[in-house]
């Protein structure tokens, strides 16, 4: 296979790279509104709470195909997809809001937009995750990652303040409306961009071959199995906190006020810990970051189970979250730093996907021993998870001191195929 070298400059905010923050910070804007305004439409439509999570799942339910979907990204240029499915999205959205005005809409329209948008995002996911090493420098990708964190954050705070508003003022459809417009101009951004084109895993092969080689290539490699496995215990973890902060709060008599308050400094948190990231740039080590992230996370998880005031909450909630940042950062920098491009998205895809599966398992789990384990236990018990898991990490970082050489012999068995 022909050595792929990085197409662009040696700067970090190099033109490319420049159009891909601002696209990021648009979507996000635009992903916050929908994510109020589709709620509030479906419940306009069909005044009923049924439609609305049966429009949350089908956007799910495209994640499962994700390791699919990436392997198609693996042997195609990122380009004429990513525009494609952009600019769909952004001219459905607009065509809700123009079958609104005229009577057309009704609760199916709104089922099959929610899932052909899980299917763009699934996609676009991990896309992205292939394209952002093809843009910046290998020893930006600390920075890279935490800027486009910050303004994917940043944005969403702002999207929810602005959907709220927007829904209230101008109705749901309007909101939508606004999305769609985003999502347009976004996609004339990426059209902008310029896109190295992906090396193939190997262009001879068929796509179940290469679908194969994605999982084994997953398999020949002590780190990234663990990765996955880190991706399915933090959403299986972070998941049920929409389930238990409710009835926390109502624990310390603070109710729906208290849990978005919180929830708010979590948010705050993840943006302060990837300033601090982009702060350090390429001197944060993403290993060390990792073990403290799940560190921190255990502490948090503590913290709620033994200490019952709201503001000592407020706290671990900020923790949580710049914790969240620095784990999530890490974990991704790792897998764009040692895994090929010919693998990338598949890779990233597959620990997408896993992380979809785990999510509805821990909250069908923990709607079983909710009642039989106390709030308290569950924090702990999460939390006892958690510190074993960061002290197989550090085990297995000491093991494996060189994390080249892994990648390195990963890279050696499959350059081959």
């Amino acid at each position: 296979m022909k050595k792929y070298k990085n197409m662009d400059s040696s700067q970090l905010w190099n033109r490319n790279f420049i159009l891909f923050f601002i696209c990021t910070a648009q979507s996000a804007f635009g992903s916050a509104v929908s994510g109020v305004a589709m709620s509030f439409l479906v419940l306009k439509i069909t005044g009923s709470v049924s439609a609305m999570s049966t429009t949350l799942a089908l956007n799910f339910l495209p994640a499962v195909l994700t390791p699919f979907l990436a392997t198609f990204i693996d042997r195609l240029p990122l380009k004429p997809p990513m525009l494609f499915g952009m600019f769909a999205r952004g001219l459905m959205l607009i065509s809700v809001y123009l079958g609104m005005q005229h009577g057309f809409v009704n609760k199916y329209s709104i089922y099959c937009l929610s899932l052909f948008t899980g299917f763009i995002t699934a996609f676009y996911g991990s896309a992205v995750q292939s394209l952002i090493p093809l843009l910046i420098p290998k020893d930006q990708l600390q920075r890279g990652n935490s800027l486009l964190g910050v303004a994917g954050n940043s944005m969403t705070l702002i999207g929810l303040l602005c959907g709220g508003a927007l829904v209230g003022l101008m109705g749901p459809s309007f909101a939508l409306f606004i999305e769609g417009i985003c999502y347009i101009v976004c996609g004339k951004l990426l059209f902008l961009v310029n896109m190295p084109k992906l090396p193939s895993a190997n262009m001879r092969n068929s796509f179940l071959r290469d679908f194969i080689l994605g999982f084994e290539y997953i398999k020949n490699s002590n780190i990234i199995l663990i990765i996955v496995a880190m991706f399915f215990l933090i959403t299986a973890i972070i998941s049920p906190l929409s389930i238990l902060m409710p009835v926390y709060m109502n624990t310390i008599s603070r109710g729906a006020v208290g849990y978005s308050i919180f929830m708010a400094c979590v948010v705050s948190g993840t943006l302060f810990g990837n300033v601090f990231i982009a702060f350090f740039g390429k001197r944060f080590d993403c290993f060390n970051g990792v073990f403290y992230g799940w560190l921190g996370i255990s502490l948090c998880l503590t913290g709620l189970g033994l200490l019952n005031t709201f503001s000592i909450s407020l706290v671990w909630a900020v923790l949580l979250g710049i914790s969240s940042a620095t784990l999530n950062t890490g974990v991704i920098v790792i897998l764009q730093k040692i895994v090929p491009a010919a693998f990338r998205a598949r890779v990233i895809g597959s620990a997408w996907a896993v992380t979809q599966i785990s999510a509805p398992i821990s909250l069908f789990f923990l709607s079983f021993v909710i009642k039989k384990i106390s709030l308290t236990g569950i924090f702990i018990s999460g939390a006892i998870l958690t510190c074993i898991f960061s002290l197989l990490w550090r085990f297995l970082y000491i093991i494996n001191n060189a994390v080249t050489a892994e990648a390195g012999k990963c890279h050696s068995n499959f350059e081959e195929n």
